[in-house]
């Protein structure tokens, strides 16, 4: 074999190996961390993002970005009662 050509399957290998890497970290167009949430709110329908925050052991704008990326995608709604945020 020559150099070009083993340069060439090995660029092929990391494309597919990179390729493979993002696809197992995405689960229905969700990654890791919004499944993550979303598991948590569904045991704990009653928490407030501040809880969900303290809970993930994140910070309350990671929470919010979560949360405002999943209501994007139609997986979850936010409602306000006494002045608190909570996923539905």
């Amino acid at each position: 074999m020559n150099y070009e050509k083993i340069l060439c399957e090995f660029q092929n290998f990391i494309k597919a190996y990179l390729s493979l890497e993002h696809k197992q970290h995405r689960i229905l167009d969700l990654n890791l961390s919004e499944v993550h949430l979303l598991k948590v709110a569904e045991q704990n329908p009653n928490y407030t993002l501040i809880e969900y925050a303290e809970k993930l052991n994140v910070s309350r704008s990671a929470i919010t970005q979560l949360v405002n990326l999943l209501e994007k995608k139609d997986c979850v709604k936010k409602k306000k009662a006494n002045m608190k945020s909570f996923v539905l």
